[in-house]
């Protein structure tokens, strides 16, 4: 947590429901404890305790059980879109994800290519192995903007970065591919027709991609 000005509304709520004026020893501790999480999460865990707590004493294990729970639920449901987005898009296309926290545990998995390189037994690991990362790469500030599919990283090592398109869109709401220019494929990042943003004779889906 970084703000410190609702910390301190939600603190001294919790003061007057317990009764109980709470030492700047405890604060620090609930301070620290709450460090690691986002805001957002953070004083979802304080209205919920505020309500539903019971003892003061209590108050730190109650938060970081309901913010390590939230945070399992979160890599479920991130899991969920992002085996959906495997299914759609495959490793060609770049994705951009709603919930950025996915980019980052993807690129510690190997990228969005490698990630995908798998039988259907190793999947299952796969999906452990995300869930498990997905809560503490959660706790990070900055992640990337987007996942480069393999079609982007191969015009960018051929110079051919203007033959990129935008990355497909993944969200509840909003699933689409954003207009841009032309992608080059790997059969052809040589060709004529791909130097001048065509690429009419080697769409992506007549060579399978």
């Amino acid at each position: 947590m970084k703000d410190e000005t609702k910390f301190g509304e939600y603190t001294g709520l919790l003061s007057e429901k317990f009764g109980k004026e709470i030492s700047q020893a405890y604060l620090k501790m609930i301070w620290e404890s709450l460090r690691p999480f986002n805001d957002g999460d953070c004083e979802r865990a304080l209205k919920h305790v505020f309500l539903h707590g019971r003892f003061l004493k209590d108050l730190i294990p109650d938060l970081l059980q309901r913010l390590e729970g939230e945070a399992k639920d979160q890599a479920v449901l991130a899991w969920v879109a992002v085996d959906k987005a495997v299914k759609n898009h495959g490793p060609y296309a770049s994705v951009k994800f709603d919930d950025l926290v996915i980019h980052s545990v993807i690129n510690v998995m190997g990228g969005w290519g490698q990630f995908q390189d798998c039988s259907i037994k190793e999947w299952t690991w796969k999906q452990k192995e995300f869930e498990k990362l997905y809560p503490v790469i959660q706790r990070k500030n900055n992640h990337p903007e987007h996942l480069a599919g393999q079609i982007e990283m191969k015009n960018r090592s051929g110079g051919y970065d203007e033959f990129t398109n935008a990355p497909v869109q993944i969200g509840d709401n909003n699933q689409r591919l954003i207009s841009g220019s032309r992608e080059v494929c790997p059969a052809c990042v040589k060709s004529p027709a791909a130097k001048n943003g065509l690429c009419d004779a080697c769409h992506l889906k007549k060579h399978g991609f």
